[in-house]
């Protein structure tokens, strides 16, 4: 999904009330060979001290489309200037004027890069990222709190090795759109706000000189989210380079370190999508996980199923295939697993652990539950395996059990109805009777009630 918003296409200026004039472009010329056609995985960078016109068009290719005659510059990642300042500004739509107008405004030196891209992530942004060596990100989602597609990014350039030690995420506050532009769309009033008290907490000055960056180190686990209230951020703590933090955190010589620990998540069900495709070549140490996926394919063939390597491996995404509730269900709890074994060894991370983590509680929900108790040692893989194997056989068998409803449960203030939740109970007793049909609560979802059928 790429973005274009239609409220930048009468747009003038950056500061409106100073008439700057500082959005206008020139007219694209028509070209042959799309060479001014801004791809799916592009990225625009607007560097520090630069004219918006002056933004350059970022691919993720080896080679750029040169200048053109509308002023349009398409470089690759890799020849993208490595002299940037210490911080920059992800966002996309109207977020990307909004924060030039703050970083104009609050004199700080920082970059902005528009991801139109809002599907995945852009393949030109974690290597521009790199090239850049930023020392602090900002992700600023023009939507609201948990409605926007931006948060996914930061997994995503965590494990390309391209998420700064210290980033953030800022989003418009969790309303709807009935309240309109006022409350529904971030500003560049609090865009300012945002960026000036995360740099001071980065130690970022407005002074900061522009630099050729070092090469980046290698990531680390971002720490879990801790909310600002004021503009909605999730904030992640500094981290200093590795060799750094060796250094003064090591052990007297005779001691052993104590192991990190972490706790797992487990995927439910219908969580392998198209973006999970190939996700089993993707993960390290085959030599740990291997043997769980070929188990798993020995099961599904034996169950006149395809394998899970077969389907992983397929070129593209088949919805009638992969989403097949047998497919999703083997897919999802045979890579869920073999990721935990790529990370901890199979098991619940004992000598065999290649990393320095070590997992000290399981959860998870829907599926996510099966696996939990299977990766915890409770059951076996092959064991938790069947379970999967027999209820998604079911699901095959009665299509039309196993789907699920949602009821809002909020009232005209915006608060717990108890009328609503009580008609919701009245129609439950009224289904649940022989020969009627059967419902249940499954989950309370924020102020909505799940029902399963």
């Amino acid at each position: 999904m790429l973005l274009d918003s239609t409220a930048l296409l009468t747009r003038r200026h950056l500061c409106t009330d100073a008439r700057d004039g500082a959005w206008e472009f020139a007219y694209p010329a028509a070209c042959v060979g799309g060479a001014e056609e801004l791809e799916p995985d592009d990225v625009l960078l607007y560097r520090h001290g630069e004219a918006p016109a002056a933004a350059l068009t970022v691919t993720s290719g080896d080679s750029g489309g040169g200048g053109t005659s509308s002023g349009l510059v398409r470089v690759p990642a890799s020849e993208v200037p490595t002299t940037a300042p210490s911080m920059v500004v992800v966002t996309y739509g109207n977020g990307v004027p909004h924060a030039l107008k703050a970083i104009q405004q609050s004199g700080l030196a920082c970059d902005v890069i528009d991801c139109p891209l809002l599907s995945r992530c852009p393949a030109a942004l974690p290597p521009l990222l790199r090239a850049r060596g930023y020392a602090a990100l900002m992700l600023v989602d023009d939507c609201r709190e948990g409605g926007g597609p931006l948060p996914h990014l930061a997994s995503h350039l965590h494990q390309a090795g391209a998420l700064p030690s210290r980033w953030t995420l800022l989003s418009a506050a969790p309303t709807y759109n009935p309240l309109g532009r006022t409350l529904t769309f971030i500003s560049a009033d609090k865009i300012g706000t945002a960026l000036t008290r995360f740099a001071g907490e980065a130690k970022l000055e407005a002074s900061t000189p522009l630099s050729s960056p070092s090469p980046p180190s290698p990531p680390s686990p971002p720490a879990p989210p801790a909310p600002l209230a004021a503009d909605h951020a999730v904030q992640r703590p500094v981290q200093r380079p590795a060799a750094n933090r060796a250094h003064d955190s090591a052990p007297p010589r005779g001691t052993r370190r104590a192991p990190k620990s972490a706790l797992v998540i487990c995927p439910g069900r219908g969580s392998y999508n198209a973006a999970e495709l190939g996700s089993l070549n993707r993960l390290a140490h085959p030599e740990l996980w291997q043997p769980i996926v070929a188990e798993a394919d020995a099961a599904c063939t034996a169950a006149g199923l395809r394998s899970v390597s077969e389907l992983d491996s397929a070129p593209n995404f088949d919805r009638s295939a992969h989403m097949d509730p047998a497919h999703s269900s083997a897919l999802t709890y045979t890579i869920a697993a073999a990721d935990f074994a790529s990370r901890f060894g199979r098991g619940t991370g004992g000598d065999h652990s290649p990393t320095s983590l070590k997992p000290v509680g399981l959860c998870g929900n829907s599926l996510g539950w099966y696996t939990a108790v299977a990766l915890g040692g409770s059951v076996s893989f092959g064991g938790g395996l069947d379970v999967v194997l027999t209820t998604s056989r079911f699901q095959r068998s009665e299509p039309q059990v196993g789907g699920q409803l949602v009821y809002p449960t909020l009232g005209a203030e915006w608060e717990e109805s108890a009328e609503l939740s009580a008609a919701i109970e009245d129609a439950l007793a009224a289904a649940n009777r022989p020969g009627v049909g059967y419902a249940s609560v499954s989950i309370e979802l924020g102020r909505a009630t799940v029902l399963d059928h």
